[in-house]
């Protein structure tokens, strides 16, 4: 069996090597966080190269990636372990839908950061679906498709690990 059964893996004098609620958390976020860097990089890094404020590095490069590891953690551990027999296509749509929340999440926490860093904003309501909305036109199609990959790439990379442990 393995970590992806919920049995934990040993090392080589039979004691065990960590948690198995940890690994199938961890490794989503860390994927999942790390497809969020790579999309806002892509995006924001032609601007954020001439600002030497911290500030905004902090708006668009770490709000994005903390997002996805939250999403990542809290939705990507059906991915890791494929108890029953799902296809990738399912693998696929889960990313899309956990990039997705991650946006969801990201609109709020990025306005009350805005709040906190540039005083004057007003309509915290209003700035949130602003937020969201133009994130959805500009970015979500990348987003889908980079969370797309990254649920695949998990989903696979978890049935490898499985069968490799079955064996």
């Amino acid at each position: 069996m393995g970590i992806l059964r919920g049995i934990p893996l040993r090392d080589d004098e039979g004691v065990r090597t960590g948690s198995p609620t940890l690994r199938v958390r961890l490794w989503p976020a860390v994927v999942f966080g790390f497809a969020g860097l790579l999309v806002s990089i892509a995006f924001f890094l032609p601007v954020l190269s001439q600002i030497h404020n911290p500030a905004p590095f902090l708006l668009f490069l770490g709000l994005p990636t903390m997002m996805g590891a939250a999403a990542g953690a809290l939705l990507g551990p059906p991915l890791m372990s494929p108890s029953r027999p799902r296809s990738n296509s399912w693998a696929a749509r889960r990313g899309a839908a956990i990039v997705t929340v991650a946006l969801v999440l990201f609109a709020p926490v990025f306005v009350a950061a805005i709040k906190m860093t540039e005083p004057g904003w007003n309509g915290v309501l209003g700035l949130t679906l602003l937020v969201l909305w133009f994130s959805f036109i500009a970015a979500w199609w990348l987003l889908a498709v980079v969370g797309a990959v990254a649920g695949l790439l998990l989903y696979r990379w978890a049935v490898w690990e499985n069968e490799r442990l079955e064996r």
